[in-house]
C-alpha cells in the first residue's frame, strides 16, 4: 500500500504497477471505471480472491449474470434499508473508533489512523456478515482470523494467493 502511494505521489493519480495492473487514486476516474455499464470488465484477480467454485456477485464477470444477482440483492443494499437497519450500529462503531483514536493520541501524540479505520471496517463488515464483530476496535489490534476461527488454510484462498510463503 505504501509503495503504491509513493508511486502516485511521484507519477500522479493513475499508475501502471505491472503490465496487467493499474492503480487509480482519482475518485472521478474510479467512479467511471466501476460504475455499471462502464465497459471495464473484471479480471482473474477477482476470482483469485475467493475460494468458491461458483461465481459470486463480487467475482461475476458476465454483465447479465451480475445484473440478475444484483437485482435479487438490491433491497438489502438500498440507502433507506441500510440507514434504517444499520446506521445505529455503524454510528456506534465510528464513535468508539474516534474515542480510541483520541485515547491513543493523548498517550503518545501520534495516532495510527490507518490501523484504526482498518479495525473499524473489519468490525463493521464482520458484524454485517456474521451477526457480531470480532471486537478489534475494543482490543485495538487485529485478531488473526485463521487462528481465532480455525479457518482451514484451504479455505483461506485470498491469503494463499497473495502471501509469498504460500508458494514455497
Amino acid at each position: 500500500m505504501y509503495y503504491v502511494d509513493s508511486q502516485h505521489r511521484k507519477y500522479g493519480p493513475i499508475v501502471r504497477l505491472t503490465p496487467t495492473e493499474v492503480a487509480v487514486a482519482d475518485p472521478h476516474a474510479f467512479q467511471q471505471i466501476h460504475k455499471i455499464g462502464s465497459g471495464f470488465h473484471k479480471t482473474q484477480w477477482y476470482s483469485d480472491l475467493t475460494s468458491f467454485d461458483a461465481p459470486q456477485i463480487f467475482t461475476m464477470s458476465d454483465a447479465k449474470q451480475h445484473a440478475a444477482r444484483r437485482k435479487l440483492l438490491a433491497r438489502g443494499f438500498s440507502k433507506s434499508y441500510l440507514r434504517a437497519t444499520w446506521e445505529d450500529l455503524v454510528r456506534s462503531k465510528v464513535e468508539l473508533t474516534v474515542r480510541k483514536m483520541k485515547e491513543e493520541g493523548s498517550r503518545g501524540g501520534a495516532v495510527d489512523v490507518l490501523k484504526w479505520w482498518t479495525l473499524f471496517s473489519t468490525d463493521v463488515s464482520t458484524h454485517l456478515m456474521f451477526g457480531q464483530s470480532f471486537g478489534m476496535i475494543e482490543k485495538g489490534e487485529v485478531v488473526f482470523l485463521l487462528t481465532r476461527h480455525r479457518l482451514p488454510l484451504t479455505e483461506a484462498r485470498p491469503i494463499r494467493t497473495f502471501a509469498p510463503f504460500s508458494r514455497l
